[in-house]
């Protein structure tokens, strides 16, 4: 039986075509639908060369273009191909390839990589908003800082490196680029660097700052503190894992994992592991102070907040501000989260072969199993509220969609989860995957959307597929429909 009872249809033509739907459906809520043609999937490169802005308002896509060309001596056509980017409709130059496309954060703004053939060999310049950058040999990765306003990409010409932010070359190194992290706010980058079988780190900021060492061994998690006031990595030496920030060693133990970073404040911490012992350590990297815990602590290094877990009979107990849970069988730290502010946590605990949710102290009604497919657990902005799935049964194997302890609609998987800026309406994705069902359906506030063949995913942000307009009202998203493989953009008002 069909979800929707009522559909009327309003059609006009200009260059190109909009449809406009309003939908009654059982409970009498009403949705309003606009329909506006993109593009036929088969004028996409290899059919999935897309890419949507965050706020879901501007639409690329990588389309193959024949050129042709006449032989000076037989006068025969010959043809050769080139790639071109097609934004909001507009062709780019084209280019012999296209890659690293991404629109920024606050979608103004859309970069990618173009490679142009010279006479003889190939030329790649970075393009942002049809502004050339430097010409290079070739250029290996380009990246958005946290809010979108500054861009950074690593490069190679002449045989050298070079870190380049906003097109500026900030730092130029002998060796191969291996890996970069650039800080959250745009003003600097560390670097890895191989050469010759040695590694190198390299750190440059924006205020002229610039570092560079060999590590006597193999470094890997590398990350910049918050303001890029500190930079961090971990160094591989004599079979043992030790932390260095700013060029300086701290103590070496056998493992060193769980590595966390604060987004504001100046705090570092990580799981240490020396023979059978492991320890919680934290960094205060403006005082330089370090603190040892036990490894039975969560904690979260922007609230400076800690949880504790006890073992009792064999059983865990939580501990949160001297306050005590009921034992529970079983937590893992995969299965641990806190809010991003800090102030709210939640997790998956297990007892008598059920599991169920415990969010701050409070045991939410046990399910067959708590799904954290795809990490779905998810805090509202001020962590006051908490959604996640859960599955009744393996019969079917549906995961059911719960809000603040409240159960909602059964869907093969639940993705997109969030709330709204203001905390107060919350939203997800549906999976049917049902032949002649349809595959996706927008659920906002508890209001079922129209069914959709396919929603088009996000290609910068994995399994995101719409975003929720400040009205908390309408949603908009991308579908392709099966049938003629036509691409729409839709707002859909609830």
């Amino acid at each position: 039986m069909s979800y929707y009872k009522i559909g009327i249809v309003f059609v006009f033509t200009v260059a190109i075509t909009s449809i406009a739907l309003i939908i009654i459906n059982k409970s009498n809520s009403q949705v309003t639908i606009k329909e506006t043609f993109i593009v036929n999937e088969s004028k996409i490169k290899n059919g999935s060369n897309y890419f949507v802005s965050p706020d879901y308002k501007h639409f690329a896509y990588i389309r193959k273009i024949k050129h042709e060309t006449k032989s000076s001596k037989s006068f025969k056509k010959k043809y050769y191909y080139r790639y071109q980017l097609v934004v909001d409709k507009k062709p780019q130059d084209p280019c012999t390839l296209i890659t690293d496309v991404s629109y920024s954060k606050d979608s103004k703004r859309i970069t990618y990589i173009c490679r142009y053939a010279n006479t003889s060999f190939n030329v790649e310049k970075v393009i942002v908003n049809n502004v050339l950058g430097p010409t290079y040999d070739y250029i290996d990765e380009l990246k958005f800082n946290a809010n979108g306003q500054h861009f950074a990409y690593s490069a190679l010409r002449d045989a050298k490196s070079f870190l380049v932010i906003d097109h500026k070359e900030m730092m130029e190194l002998d060796g191969r680029i291996t890996n970069f992290i650039f800080s959250r706010d745009g003003a600097a980058i560390i670097a890895l660097i191989e050469k010759s079988k040695k590694y190198f780190i390299a750190y440059t900021h924006k205020n002229g700052t610039k570092f560079k060492s060999e590590a006597n061994g193999y470094l890997t998690d590398i990350n910049i503190s918050a303001r890029s006031k500190h930079f961090i990595y971990k160094v591989f030496k004599d079979k043992k894992e030790c932390i260095v920030i700013n060029g300086k060693q701290y103590q070496c133990y056998d493992d060193i994992s769980d590595i966390q970073i604060g987004k504001i404040k100046q705090r570092f911490s990580y799981t240490a592991k020396k023979g059978k012992k492991s320890y919680l350590i934290v960094h205060n990297l403006d005082t330089g102070q370090i603190k040892v815990h036990p490894n039975n602590f969560y904690y979260h290094p922007d609230s400076n907040r800690y949880i504790e877990t006890k073992l009792e009979n064999n059983k865990v107990v939580i501990v949160d501000k001297n306050k005590y849970n009921k034992p529970i069988d079983y937590i893992s730290k995969s299965n641990f989260k806190f809010s991003d502010n800090g102030k709210s946590y939640a997790l998956i605990a297990s007892r008598d072969s059920e599991e169920f949710i415990v969010f701050n102290s409070k045991e939410d009604k046990p399910y067959r199993e708590i799904s954290n497919y795809d990490n779905n657990m998810h805090f509202s902005p001020d962590g006051k509220r908490f959604m996640y799935t859960g599955i009744k049964s393996y019969i079917n194997g549906y995961r059911t969609v719960i809000v603040d302890g409240k159960e909602y609609f059964s869907y093969r998987f639940a993705t997109d989860m969030k709330f709204t800026k203001d905390s107060k309406v919350f939203a997800y994705l549906g999976h049917f995957y049902e032949v002649g069902k349809g595959n996706h359906q927008v659920v906002l506030d508890g209001k079922k959307g129209k069914l959709q063949d396919t929603i088009l995913e996000q290609k910068d942000v994995p399994d995101r597929y719409f975003h929720i307009e400040p009205d908390s009202k309408t949603v908009r998203y991308y579908i392709k429909k099966d049938k003629n493989k036509n691409i729409y953009y839709i707002t859909e008002t609830f």
